[in-house]
Protein backbone atom coordinates (compact mmCIF):
# COMPACT_ATOMS: atom_id res chain seq x y z
CA UNK A 1 0.00 0.00 0.00
CA UNK A 2 2.77 2.37 0.99
CA UNK A 3 4.41 1.43 -2.57
CA UNK A 4 1.36 2.55 -4.42
CA UNK A 5 0.86 6.24 -2.14
CA UNK A 6 4.70 6.48 -3.57
CA UNK A 7 3.67 5.61 -7.00
CA UNK A 8 0.60 7.66 -7.09
CA UNK A 9 2.01 10.56 -5.84
CA UNK A 10 5.22 10.71 -7.99
CA UNK A 11 2.48 10.48 -10.80
CA UNK A 12 0.52 13.43 -9.35
CA UNK A 13 3.77 15.40 -9.58
CA UNK A 14 4.80 14.39 -12.93
CA UNK A 15 1.13 14.99 -14.43
CA UNK A 16 1.86 18.45 -12.60
CA UNK A 17 4.66 19.18 -14.28
CA UNK A 18 3.85 18.32 -17.52
CA UNK A 19 0.42 20.62 -17.39
CA UNK A 20 1.85 23.31 -15.94
CA UNK A 21 5.91 23.72 -17.42
CA UNK A 22 4.22 24.54 -20.68
CA UNK A 23 1.79 27.56 -18.23
CA UNK A 24 4.94 28.56 -16.95
CA UNK A 25 7.25 28.56 -20.47
CA UNK A 26 4.67 30.37 -22.26
CA UNK A 27 3.22 32.67 -19.92
CA UNK A 28 0.42 34.18 -21.75
CA UNK A 29 -0.41 37.28 -19.44
CA UNK A 30 3.81 37.78 -17.87
CA UNK A 31 3.14 37.21 -14.32
CA UNK A 32 5.98 34.77 -14.51
CA UNK A 33 8.24 37.07 -16.04
CA UNK A 34 6.95 40.12 -14.54
CA UNK A 35 10.60 41.82 -14.65
CA UNK A 36 10.90 41.31 -18.26
CA UNK A 37 7.60 41.00 -20.00
CA UNK A 38 7.57 39.94 -23.77
CA UNK A 39 4.75 41.30 -26.57
CA UNK A 40 2.95 37.96 -27.35
CA UNK A 41 0.21 40.18 -28.41
CA UNK A 42 -1.69 39.08 -25.05
CA UNK A 43 -2.70 41.87 -22.87
CA UNK A 44 0.01 41.30 -19.48
CA UNK A 45 -1.79 41.48 -16.23
CA UNK A 46 -0.83 45.17 -16.02
CA UNK A 47 -2.27 45.09 -12.09
CA UNK A 48 0.27 42.10 -11.02
CA UNK A 49 3.27 43.56 -13.18
CA UNK A 50 3.13 46.80 -11.84
CA UNK A 51 2.93 46.38 -8.44
CA UNK A 52 5.51 43.96 -8.76
CA UNK A 53 7.77 46.26 -10.54
CA UNK A 54 7.14 49.55 -7.93
CA UNK A 55 7.81 47.17 -5.06
CA UNK A 56 11.17 45.73 -6.18
CA UNK A 57 11.44 49.93 -7.37
CA UNK A 58 9.89 51.90 -4.06
CA UNK A 59 12.46 55.10 -4.61
CA UNK A 60 12.67 55.25 -7.91
CA UNK A 61 9.14 57.66 -8.60
CA UNK A 62 7.41 60.78 -6.77
CA UNK A 63 4.01 59.41 -7.36
CA UNK A 64 1.41 57.80 -9.48
CA UNK A 65 -1.29 57.92 -11.62
CA UNK A 66 -4.33 55.33 -11.09
CA UNK A 67 -7.16 54.70 -13.10
CA UNK A 68 -8.43 52.44 -15.72
CA UNK A 69 -6.73 51.50 -18.98
CA UNK A 70 -8.37 55.04 -20.25
CA UNK A 71 -5.78 56.77 -17.95
CA UNK A 72 -3.37 54.88 -20.48
CA UNK A 73 -3.30 58.11 -22.83
CA UNK A 74 -1.53 60.09 -19.68
CA UNK A 75 1.94 60.94 -20.75
CA UNK A 76 3.63 61.52 -17.23
CA UNK A 77 6.93 62.49 -18.65
CA UNK A 78 4.96 65.77 -19.47
CA UNK A 79 4.43 66.31 -15.65
CA UNK A 80 7.70 68.54 -14.77
CA UNK A 81 9.96 68.03 -11.67
CA UNK A 82 8.25 65.07 -10.76
CA UNK A 83 8.56 61.18 -11.84
CA UNK A 84 5.50 60.04 -11.91
CA UNK A 85 4.94 55.98 -13.08
CA UNK A 86 1.20 55.48 -14.85
CA UNK A 87 -0.31 52.61 -13.08
CA UNK A 88 -3.41 52.10 -15.46
CA UNK A 89 -4.40 48.75 -15.76
CA UNK A 90 -7.54 47.15 -17.78
CA UNK A 91 -11.21 47.77 -15.45
CA UNK A 92 -9.01 49.01 -12.45
CA UNK A 93 -11.63 50.26 -10.10
CA UNK A 94 -11.34 52.71 -6.80
CA UNK A 95 -11.50 49.11 -5.04
CA UNK A 96 -8.10 47.93 -6.54
CA UNK A 97 -6.47 51.52 -6.70
CA UNK A 98 -6.87 51.23 -2.72
CA UNK A 99 -5.44 48.12 -2.09
CA UNK A 100 -2.26 48.91 -4.29
CA UNK A 101 -1.93 51.85 -2.34
CA UNK A 102 -2.28 50.19 0.84
CA UNK A 103 0.42 47.45 -0.49
CA UNK A 104 2.46 50.28 -1.50
CA UNK A 105 2.75 52.30 2.03
CA UNK A 106 2.93 49.00 3.41
CA UNK A 107 5.90 48.47 1.85
CA UNK A 108 7.91 51.69 1.97
CA UNK A 109 7.24 52.83 -1.03
CA UNK A 110 7.85 56.40 -1.58
CA UNK A 111 4.66 58.25 -2.73
CA UNK A 112 4.51 62.34 -2.53
CA UNK A 113 0.78 62.58 -4.67
CA UNK A 114 -1.35 60.30 -6.45
CA UNK A 115 -3.53 61.42 -9.45
CA UNK A 116 -6.54 58.88 -9.74
CA UNK A 117 -8.64 58.86 -13.02
CA UNK A 118 -12.63 58.06 -12.26
CA UNK A 119 -15.46 57.64 -14.77
CA UNK A 120 -18.53 55.50 -14.78
CA UNK A 121 -16.46 52.42 -15.65
CA UNK A 122 -15.51 52.97 -11.84
CA UNK A 123 -18.44 52.06 -9.84
CA UNK A 124 -20.30 49.48 -13.02
CA UNK A 125 -16.92 47.57 -13.02
CA UNK A 126 -17.36 44.81 -10.14
CA UNK A 127 -13.97 44.32 -8.81
CA UNK A 128 -14.94 40.89 -7.31
CA UNK A 129 -14.88 39.50 -10.93
CA UNK A 130 -11.26 40.14 -11.92
CA UNK A 131 -9.97 37.83 -9.08
CA UNK A 132 -10.42 34.79 -11.67
CA UNK A 133 -9.53 36.52 -14.63
CA UNK A 134 -5.86 36.49 -16.30
CA UNK A 135 -5.75 39.53 -17.73
CA UNK A 136 -6.89 41.43 -14.48
CA UNK A 137 -6.47 39.25 -11.50
CA UNK A 138 -4.95 41.62 -8.66
CA UNK A 139 -1.72 41.51 -7.25
CA UNK A 140 -3.43 41.29 -3.65
CA UNK A 141 -5.30 38.18 -4.92
CA UNK A 142 -2.15 36.59 -6.59
CA UNK A 143 -0.10 36.82 -3.57
CA UNK A 144 -1.67 33.83 -2.13
CA UNK A 145 0.26 31.15 -4.29
CA UNK A 146 -2.47 28.47 -4.57
CA UNK A 147 -4.44 31.35 -6.15
CA UNK A 148 -1.36 32.23 -8.46
CA UNK A 149 -0.84 28.51 -9.94
CA UNK A 150 -4.37 27.37 -9.82
CA UNK A 151 -5.32 30.31 -11.90
CA UNK A 152 -1.82 30.72 -14.62
CA UNK A 153 -0.73 27.34 -14.10
CA UNK A 154 -4.02 26.12 -15.82
CA UNK A 155 -3.09 24.37 -19.45
CA UNK A 156 -6.76 25.81 -20.76
CA UNK A 157 -5.26 29.46 -20.16
CA UNK A 158 -2.43 28.61 -22.70
CA UNK A 159 -4.35 26.99 -25.33
CA UNK A 160 -6.90 29.89 -25.05
CA UNK A 161 -4.10 32.10 -25.84
CA UNK A 162 -1.77 30.60 -28.30
CA UNK A 163 -4.05 31.56 -31.00
CA UNK A 164 -3.34 34.78 -30.13
CA UNK A 165 -0.18 34.55 -29.95
CA UNK A 166 0.70 32.41 -32.81
CA UNK A 167 -0.56 35.19 -34.93
CA UNK A 168 2.59 37.48 -33.61
CA UNK A 169 0.56 40.38 -33.41
CA UNK A 170 2.47 42.73 -30.75
CA UNK A 171 0.42 45.50 -28.89
CA UNK A 172 0.74 49.21 -27.48
CA UNK A 173 3.00 50.53 -25.22
CA UNK A 174 5.79 47.43 -24.23
CA UNK A 175 8.82 50.76 -24.91
CA UNK A 176 7.23 52.80 -21.80
CA UNK A 177 6.63 49.73 -19.64
CA UNK A 178 9.49 50.14 -17.04
CA UNK A 179 9.36 53.81 -17.42
CA UNK A 180 6.35 55.82 -17.61
CA UNK A 181 3.71 52.85 -17.49
CA UNK A 182 1.42 54.66 -20.30
CA UNK A 183 0.65 52.11 -23.11
CA UNK A 184 -1.07 55.09 -25.81
CA UNK A 185 1.50 56.85 -27.91
CA UNK A 186 1.02 59.55 -29.97
CA UNK A 187 1.21 58.07 -33.31
CA UNK A 188 -1.31 55.14 -32.08
CA UNK A 189 -2.15 53.32 -34.66
CA UNK A 190 -5.96 54.17 -34.66
CA UNK A 191 -8.78 52.27 -36.59
CA UNK A 192 -12.04 53.59 -34.69
CA UNK A 193 -14.97 52.57 -36.56
CA UNK A 194 -17.15 55.55 -35.51
CA UNK A 195 -20.35 54.56 -37.28
CA UNK A 196 -20.97 50.75 -35.79
CA UNK A 197 -19.78 52.23 -32.37
CA UNK A 198 -21.57 51.48 -28.97
CA UNK A 199 -21.08 53.07 -25.40
CA UNK A 200 -18.74 51.16 -23.38
CA UNK A 201 -20.17 50.51 -20.17
CA UNK A 202 -20.21 47.27 -17.52
CA UNK A 203 -24.06 46.90 -16.85
CA UNK A 204 -23.15 46.54 -12.50
CA UNK A 205 -23.90 49.28 -10.09
CA UNK A 206 -21.66 49.55 -6.75
CA UNK A 207 -22.22 53.63 -6.70
CA UNK A 208 -22.21 53.37 -2.56
CA UNK A 209 -18.87 50.99 -2.13
CA UNK A 210 -17.30 52.92 -4.74
CA UNK A 211 -17.64 56.72 -3.19
CA UNK A 212 -16.69 54.70 0.40
CA UNK A 213 -13.48 53.03 -1.37
CA UNK A 214 -13.13 56.95 -3.01
CA UNK A 215 -13.37 58.21 0.77
CA UNK A 216 -10.94 55.51 2.22
CA UNK A 217 -8.21 56.54 -0.43
CA UNK A 218 -8.75 59.83 0.62
CA UNK A 219 -8.07 59.07 3.87
CA UNK A 220 -5.20 56.74 3.39
CA UNK A 221 -3.78 59.79 1.41
CA UNK A 222 -3.63 62.51 4.51
CA UNK A 223 -2.92 59.75 7.17
CA UNK A 224 0.31 59.78 5.17
CA UNK A 225 0.84 63.19 3.58
CA UNK A 226 0.18 61.92 0.33
CA UNK A 227 -1.31 64.60 -2.13
CA UNK A 228 -4.23 63.25 -3.95
CA UNK A 229 -5.45 64.57 -7.29
CA UNK A 230 -8.82 63.44 -8.42
CA UNK A 231 -9.83 63.95 -11.87
CA UNK A 232 -12.49 62.84 -14.28
CA UNK A 233 -11.95 60.89 -17.83
CA UNK A 234 -13.51 63.00 -20.73
CA UNK A 235 -15.73 59.82 -22.23
CA UNK A 236 -16.49 59.66 -25.46
CA UNK A 237 -20.12 61.34 -26.10
CA UNK A 238 -22.11 57.56 -26.63
CA UNK A 239 -20.61 56.38 -23.46
CA UNK A 240 -21.40 60.12 -21.08
CA UNK A 241 -24.74 59.40 -22.71
CA UNK A 242 -25.22 56.33 -21.80
CA UNK A 243 -23.99 56.67 -18.32
CA UNK A 244 -25.91 59.70 -17.68
CA UNK A 245 -29.14 57.86 -18.65
CA UNK A 246 -28.67 54.18 -17.80
CA UNK A 247 -25.80 54.39 -14.77
CA UNK A 248 -26.51 57.43 -12.46
CA UNK A 249 -23.56 59.35 -13.73
CA UNK A 250 -24.95 62.87 -12.21
CA UNK A 251 -25.79 60.94 -9.10
CA UNK A 252 -21.89 60.02 -9.12
CA UNK A 253 -20.82 63.24 -9.58
CA UNK A 254 -23.02 64.83 -6.55
CA UNK A 255 -21.73 62.00 -4.20
CA UNK A 256 -17.91 62.59 -5.29
CA UNK A 257 -18.20 66.65 -4.48
CA UNK A 258 -19.27 65.50 -0.62
CA UNK A 259 -16.21 63.67 -0.07
CA UNK A 260 -13.52 65.03 -2.37
CA UNK A 261 -12.66 68.25 -4.79
CA UNK A 262 -11.92 66.80 -8.34
CA UNK A 263 -11.54 67.86 -11.63
CA UNK A 264 -14.01 67.57 -14.51
CA UNK A 265 -13.42 66.50 -18.04
CA UNK A 266 -16.57 64.28 -18.90
CA UNK A 267 -19.72 66.51 -20.49
CA UNK A 268 -20.57 66.95 -24.09
CA UNK A 269 -17.95 69.39 -25.11
CA UNK A 270 -15.89 69.79 -28.36
CA UNK A 271 -13.60 67.03 -26.77
CA UNK A 272 -15.63 64.39 -26.35
CA UNK A 273 -18.03 64.96 -29.41
CA UNK A 274 -14.91 64.46 -31.42
CA UNK A 275 -14.09 61.03 -32.85
CA UNK A 276 -10.95 62.03 -34.32
CA UNK A 277 -9.89 62.19 -30.29
CA UNK A 278 -10.35 59.03 -29.51
CA UNK A 279 -8.98 55.56 -29.97
CA UNK A 280 -12.29 53.61 -29.38
CA UNK A 281 -15.34 54.77 -27.70
CA UNK A 282 -13.55 54.05 -24.22
CA UNK A 283 -10.27 55.12 -24.67
CA UNK A 284 -9.10 59.08 -25.72
CA UNK A 285 -6.32 59.66 -27.19
CA UNK A 286 -2.61 61.26 -25.83
CA UNK A 287 -3.39 64.45 -26.99
CA UNK A 288 -6.27 64.31 -24.80
CA UNK A 289 -4.11 63.24 -22.09
CA UNK A 290 -2.15 66.22 -22.86
CA UNK A 291 -4.94 68.88 -22.66
CA UNK A 292 -5.89 66.77 -19.36
CA UNK A 293 -2.36 67.68 -17.45
CA UNK A 294 -2.47 71.29 -19.13
CA UNK A 295 -5.29 72.07 -16.75
CA UNK A 296 -4.73 69.65 -13.60
CA UNK A 297 -0.84 71.12 -13.68
CA UNK A 298 -0.73 74.37 -15.41
CA UNK A 299 -4.26 75.86 -14.87
CA UNK A 300 -4.63 75.85 -18.78
CA UNK A 301 -7.92 75.49 -20.45
CA UNK A 302 -9.77 76.94 -23.29
CA UNK A 303 -12.86 79.24 -22.65
CA UNK A 304 -14.92 78.06 -24.94
CA UNK A 305 -14.29 74.29 -23.37
CA UNK A 306 -14.56 75.36 -19.75
CA UNK A 307 -17.68 76.91 -20.56
CA UNK A 308 -18.74 73.28 -21.33
CA UNK A 309 -17.36 71.41 -18.65
CA UNK A 310 -14.56 70.83 -19.68
CA UNK A 311 -11.47 71.79 -17.08
CA UNK A 312 -13.69 72.87 -14.04
CA UNK A 313 -12.34 72.41 -10.56
CA UNK A 314 -15.88 71.25 -9.05
CA UNK A 315 -15.71 71.25 -5.02
CA UNK A 316 -19.10 70.81 -3.11
CA UNK A 317 -19.56 74.59 -3.18
CA UNK A 318 -20.02 74.63 -7.03
CA UNK A 319 -20.87 71.58 -7.87
CA UNK A 320 -24.58 72.13 -8.54
CA UNK A 321 -23.50 75.00 -11.13
CA UNK A 322 -21.72 71.73 -12.80
CA UNK A 323 -25.15 69.46 -12.76
CA UNK A 324 -26.93 72.46 -13.88
CA UNK A 325 -24.48 72.69 -16.66
CA UNK A 326 -24.92 69.43 -18.10
CA UNK A 327 -28.54 69.10 -17.26
CA UNK A 328 -29.02 71.68 -20.30
CA UNK A 329 -26.59 70.76 -22.95
CA UNK A 330 -28.45 67.58 -24.53
CA UNK A 331 -31.97 66.90 -23.96
CA UNK A 332 -31.91 63.31 -22.75
CA UNK A 333 -33.28 61.56 -19.77
CA UNK A 334 -31.35 61.90 -16.49
CA UNK A 335 -31.09 58.67 -14.32
CA UNK A 336 -31.18 59.55 -10.44
CA UNK A 337 -29.58 57.60 -7.91
CA UNK A 338 -31.03 56.93 -4.62
CA UNK A 339 -30.50 54.42 -1.84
Amino acid sequence: MKRFIVKVFFFACFCFIVSALPAYVVDPYNVFHWNNIRNNGVEPNKNYIKTEYILNNPNKYDGFVFGSSRVGSIHVENIKNMKIYNMTYSAGTPYEHYNTLKTFIDNGVNIDIIYMGIDSISYTENPEEHNLQGLRSPYQYLQNKTNLISLYCDPSMVFQSLSTILKGKSIDGYDSFYTYGWWADYDLDVNFDVENAGPSLPDGCRLEETISEILEIKTLCEENDIKLVVFTNPMYDITYKKSVEDAYYLSFLEKLSVITDFYNFSSLNDITKNPDNYIDSSHYNAYVGDMILDVIINGEVDEDLYNQGFGWYVTNDNLIDLIELLKTQEEFSIKTYSE
